[in-house]
């Protein structure tokens, strides 16, 4: 028989609280504390599950500073967040035990489009046959092309450019992409060992583009534990006759 899914417990009152003021200050989007939505929304393509206390679904722009906003305020300064676009991470980036910020649900707008210059500006809920079948039209494409295994998964802009994006195929649209975001800072720290890197894709795309290694935040740790904590004192050491 399938065991039976455990009870999760009621949503934090701050998270609740938080809701309700976000609502009173103008949100326009959906906001959920239902079981069933925080359930659903637990997992993503990664192994890992972690159940949110809330959602919020923003419709617009102005309902993500409304957001942003209200967790600068002090009385919420606990509150943890994550977004999440198609949920096709593999390191569980858009999991939290906190705030879900859903931009599928309403945010998949296409604002413009430049075919003069290869350009496309979108919201962040758009993923790629979306936007390609908008492109169709204009005989564009965006380039990474997912092999048949991963056709189903609705990658968004950051799964385009970081899981799929840096594979040989689709490597100079993930060279474009990173040079947006990490090319800089990797320049200038990232053969210091000061630059750190959580996610896989990041740390994949710095390596083959620049050949740069950039560690993860748990090997400072470890690191730094074995530095810091001393070795335990072992006793003579014994052969053991059975197990």
């Amino acid at each position: 028989m399938i065991p039976r899914l455990p009870s999760e417990p009621e949503t934090a009152s701050l998270h609740a609280a938080f809701c309700a003021e976000l609502r009173a200050r103008g949100f326009s989007g959906d906001l959920s504390l239902a079981a069933s939505d925080r359930t659903v929304l637990a997992t993503d393509n990664s192994i890992y599950q972690l159940t949110p206390q809330a959602i919020a679904f923003p419709r617009e722009r102005d309902d993500l500073v409304r957001i942003a906003k209200l967790l600068s305020e002090e009385r919420f300064a606990e509150i943890r967040i994550a977004p999440r676009g198609g949920g096709t991470g593999t390191n569980g980036q858009s999991l939290t035990d906190g705030l879900l910020v859903d931009l599928s649900r309403y945010m998949t707008r296409i604002l413009a489009i430049d075919p003069a210059r290869r350009t496309v500006r979108v919201e962040a809920g758009v993923v790629k046959d979306q936007l390609n079948a908008t492109l169709k039209p204009l005989g564009l494409f965006f380039a990474p092309s997912f092999r048949p295994r991963t056709a189903v998964l609705p990658s968004d802009c950051g799964g385009m450019a970081g899981t799929y994006g840096h594979e040989a195929e689709n490597r100079a649209t993930s060279a474009r992409i990173y040079g947006l975001s990490w090319s800089k800072p990797v320049a200038e720290k990232g053969r210091t060992g000061r630059l750190l890197a959580d996610g896989y894709s990041c740390r994949s795309q710095a390596k083959i583009i620049d050949g740069v290694r950039l560690p993860h935040p748990v090997e400072i740790l470890r690191d730094h534990l074995a530095t810091s904590i001393p070795a335990p004192r072992l006793g003579p050491a014994r052969h053991l006759d059975t197990i």
